[in-house]
């Protein structure tokens, strides 16, 4: 082989003008020919003879030869040729006429241009510029072509990946890195002697296949490879390649990289997923301890752990011991199980939030003795506590156990939040619903379906008052259970103002297992699901409180009023028996006694009115048929002149709480005595309710002035003022009466002649 060298890249960057670097070398055997071109040619380039020189050791950039010294030199420079490339190398042949390139086809292998002689000196100039023009060109790419090279090199050695060359068509390893050496535990030298399947001795065919998508598509990638290294280890790897062409063949380009630490980790990842179902299963964060432990040593393979849990109820706080894996138990003194808010690694971890890593115990001072465990990781869980794992060995963990751990605790933490919250939900949902068994109030749990209110639950005492099974009208519609026909638009109103999110509180009447009731109604809207609002419907029973009220304020207005009144009498007449005369006349005096007696009249009234108008003791049901004509007999004994009758058709039951014989006394009673005819007449009826088949409805008729519509405005509003009063307690106790039954009344007057008392009263089987 030559020891020729290319020389370096012509400084000219304008094809056709070349310096005197430029060197042509004359191998001429004709002296006169080799002088005339030294002569044409010396002014442009530095021409070169060889001067008893071996031709190997002369640097030049073109030489121009005859056929003698062609075929003299032949295989020398069909060296220099070889050598020199991918540089072109330049040779002129000069023969005194045109050479046939079929007869003599190797001398095209050296020589590139041929110049007939005698040749003009123009012409020989043109040849030479064309020839070191593509030298020069040739030079630039081989420079270009080096650099890359070296680049390449660079990037091979320097890659963090293991890389190999591989030549398919022979199948061997013809390149690699010292990556590549370091990772699959080889020699270069061992290496460049195998073949890519020796590196996968156990997936030959995967790795074949992989090679064939590479090969067929220029490029591919897998992560579905192990390698086996020299010492016998099994590696999960990630593989990419390529296809390039080397020496006109194509080769495969691989880069290697380590990925069974990842593998390991996407393994725990996915067993993790496991582990999360448990922690959604537990219900306390106990149990979410133990999840942890056994998480920690079957998936993290962590044979030393253990969980302390805040307690913030001791003095100071503590950090308490609820689990560990049995190794750790061992090697723990089990009897230290608390440690003090803030005190030694632990307590810091906790306190700041952060994981600690100590990588070596013994050098730090710790509350307690750990035994045999040199290092550790405190990875905190959230406020509720940490998270500690153990090592027999000096420097275990690093930063990709403590990243992985993290998951864990980060889900354990997200479980024993739920847990808590869970536990503290249930805490109070077991209080509200002792209060929902246990509430003097009535309580109905409604939701809204179809924008209409439907019964969730009732609590026992909406069954005792409104006499329904809660479990035989879940899911019935709340208003057509106990709402009045009459009051129906007031009940809509309640429902959608509370199932939109809004308080509501009215008074209304409802109907109840004993006839209609007056309550206190409270609509107490509650969010579902985040997004749905249902309501809380709470009923208080004011019946009794608002015929106490009303009591009152009549009981007031006859002290204030009747009284009044009566005893103006009584102090005139006394006032005038006092005078020097004491004459009083007979009128006055009439007069005055009349008063008295009213007064103690009203008075004996009023303490009737006061014990008549409270509920009956007792539950005996009083029965219709009976109690009408006990009532008219003793009537007409007292009034012999009124005209009494009766239709009964109804026989039916009250409810006991019914004063019905003191109501149809005071009835019939104030019909008899107001009336202005000559025979008053009172008929008194009783059938079943037009309005439901439960009622029955007792109606009273007489033939008297009628009631004022100021006095029945008065009953209906329910109550008093100055300016409108009725004119005694009578009509008040029917009322009361009545409506402590569950009943209603009605008052019709037609043309101020008579009136018709109409009573609606719920009606009971004989044996409730």
């Amino acid at each position: 082989m030559s020891n020729y060298k290319p020389r370096n890249p012509l400084n000219n960057t304008v094809p056709g003008n070349y310096s005197r670097a430029s060197r042509v070398l004359l191998l001429l055997q004709n002296d006169t020919n080799r002088d005339h071109l030294a002569a044409w040619l010396s002014g442009e380039y530095e021409i070169v003879t060889p001067e008893d020189k071996a031709l190997s050791q002369i640097e030049f950039d073109l030489c121009i030869l005859d056929t003698a010294t062609l075929e003299h030199q032949n295989e020398c420079i069909h060296s220099l040729k070889e050598t020199a490339e991918p540089t072109f190398l330049p040779f002129l042949l000069v023969a005194p006429e045109r050479t046939d390139r079929s007869r003599e086809a190797n001398i095209w292998e050296i020589v590139d241009e041929v110049i007939s002689v005698p040749a003009e000196k123009q012409t020989l100039k043109n040849r030479l510029c064309n020839l070191l023009e593509r030298r020069r060109l040739s030079q630039q790419q081989a420079t270009a072509l080096t650099q890359q090279r070296e680049l390449f090199q660079r990037i091979f050695e320097s890659s963090n990946d293991a890389i190999v060359l591989i030549d398919p068509q022979r199948n061997t390893i013809c390149e690699c890195n010292s990556q590549a050496c370091d990772l699959l535990g080889y020699t270069r030298e061992d290496l460049l002697q195998m073949s890519p399947e020796d590196v996968h001795p156990d997936e030959v065919s995967e790795f074949r296949a992989f090679r064939n998508s590479v090969l067929d598509k220029g490029h591919d990638w897998t992560a579905e490879l192990t390698c086996r290294t020299g010492t016998g280890r099994l590696l999960d790897v990630e593989t990419s390649a390529s296809t390039v062409e080397i020496g006109g063949r194509t080769h495969m380009l691989a880069s290697i990289r380590d990925v069974t630490t990842r593998t390991g980790q996407q393994k725990v990842m996915n067993n993790l997923h496991d582990v999360t179902i448990e922690f959604m299963e537990a219900t306390t964060k106990q149990e979410v301890a133990t999840v942890i432990m056994e998480a920690a040593r079957g998936v993290f393979g962590y044979d030393i752990a253990s969980v302390r849990l805040h307690d913030a109820e001791t003095k100071p706080e503590t950090l308490r011991l609820v689990a560990a894996t049995p190794i750790a138990e061992s090697y723990l003194d089990t009897t230290a199980t608390e440690s003090e808010f803030g005190d030694g690694v632990v307590g810091e971890a906790f306190a700041t939030g952060e994981p600690v890593v100590v990588n070596d115990l013994q050098a730090r001072t710790t509350p307690f003795n750990y035994g045999s465990i040199r290092s550790a990781m405190f990875v905190p869980l959230g406020s509720h506590g940490i998270l500690s794992i153990g090592a027999t060995e000096i420097g275990a963990f690093d930063e990709t156990n403590v990243e992985v751990t993290q998951v864990l605790a980060t889900n354990a933490t997200a479980a024993m939040t739920r847990a808590q919250r869970e536990q503290t939900l249930h805490e109070q949902t077991e209080s509200l619903r002792g209060l929902f068994e246990n509430a003097t109030d009535c309580i109905v749990d409604i939701e809204s379906i179809n924008e209409e209110p439907r019964i969730r639950d009732v609590n026992p005492r909406f069954e005792e008052v409104f006499g329904y099974n809660r479990s035989d009208i879940q899911g019935e519609s709340l208003s057509e259970l106990v709402v009045p026909s009459d009051t129906e638009a007031e009940s809509k109103w309640l429902i959608k103002q509370s199932l939109s999110g809004e308080r509501v509180e009215i008074e209304a009447r409802r109907e109840t297992a004993t006839g209609r009731r007056d309550f206190f109604i409270r609509a107490i809207p509650v969010q579902r699901d985040g997004a749905e609002y249902g309501a809380y419907v709470v009923y208080t029973d004011i019946t009794e409180r608002k015929r106490r009220d009303q009591q009152l304020q009549v009981l007031n207005r006859v002290l204030r009023h009747n009284i009044r009144n009566k005893l103006n009498i009584v102090h005139g007449v006394l006032d005038r028996s006092v005078r020097k005369e004491k004459n009083i006349p007979e009128q006055l005096a009439e007069e005055g006694l009349t008063a008295t007696n009213e007064l103690l009249d009203l008075s004996q009234t009023a303490r009737e009115f006061a014990t008549e108008t409270r509920a009956e003791s007792t539950d005996t049901p009083i029965s219709v048929t009976d109690c009408i004509p006990a009532a008219i007999d003793s009537l007409e004994q007292d009034y012999p002149d009124a005209k009494l009758s009766t239709d009964v058709t109804a026989d039916k039951m009250v409810p006991g709480t019914a004063r019905l014989y003191r109501v149809l006394r005071e009835l019939c009673e104030n019909a008899i005595v107001h009336c202005h005819q000559a025979i008053p007449e009172v008929e008194v009826s009783c059938e079943q309710s037009p309005k439901r088949d439960d009622w029955v409805m007792i109606t009273v008729t007489d033939n008297g002035p009628g009631i004022p519509d100021d006095q029945q405005a008065i009953l209906e509003n329910g109550e008093e003022t100055d300016l409108k009063h009725s004119n005694g307690l009578g009509l008040w106790t029917v009322q009361w009466i009545t409506t402590i039954t569950g009943g209603d009344l009605t008052i019709n007057t037609q043309d101020r002649i008579g009136t018709t008392v109409t009573i609606y009263l719920p009606t009971v089987q004989p044996d409730s």
